[in-house]
């Protein structure tokens, strides 16, 4: 018996088959590639949001603090007009009269934080940490660095500097990634000239 076929076709063949899951493979391919690289960037957008925050809780903590100022003293290191210092001490008058001495110091140890002292008097003050390492997954494990640095950007009629005016600007950097923050502060407590 001699079987004969229709024009019509109920099934695929193989090349019709191999022809779709290749297709289907580079689409998946490109969607997976696609979304891991979305996972990456979102970890690294991510990471640098807490970057940003812990660099503006030290700016914003900075400017608070040094408002009130009538000195600024023990800057470690000095190249042109910008003052880079792992450490910084002001002079300031608090609410009762008296004469007190605030402190923020970078640590470059393991913890790479940035300490406040209200009231420094030695390495033994009590202090609060306002920034600390950011850590988490997909981070690295390399310490992040903070450093810190005074700028006098404005001058009188007479070219000085005007003592009362810094900006302040903190450089986080973390493997390859460096971030630089800065605000302006009048310090209300100090002589302009």
């Amino acid at each position: 018996m001699k079987k004969t076929f229709s024009g019509n076709k109920h099934g695929m063949t193989l090349v019709e088959i191999i022809t779709a899951t290749v297709a289907l493979t580079i689409v998946l391919l490109a969607a997976g590639t696609v979304y891991i690289s979305a996972i990456r960037e979102f970890k690294r957008i991510s990471y640098e949001a807490r970057v940003q925050a812990e660099a503006y809780r030290v700016l914003d903590h900075i400017y608070l603090h040094l408002m009130g100022a009538n000195a600024i003293q023990s800057l470690s290191s000095s190249t042109g007009s910008t003052t880079v210092f792992d450490s910084i001490e002001a002079n300031y008058t608090d609410d009762s009269n008296n004469a007190k001495v605030l402190k923020y110091i970078v640590d470059t140890d393991n913890t790479a934080q940035v300490r406040y002292y209200p009231d420094y008097k030695d390495s033994s003050s009590s202090y609060e940490i306002i920034a600390s390492n950011v850590t988490g997954p997909g981070i690295g494990s390399d310490i992040m660095k903070f450093t810190l640095s005074f700028t006098r950007p404005l001058n009188d009629a007479n070219n000085n500097p005007i003592n009362n005016y810094v900006v302040v600007t903190v450089k986080a950097v973390k493997g390859n990634m460096t971030r630089t923050y800065a605000t302006g502060v009048v310090l209300r407590g100090m002589n302009p000239s």
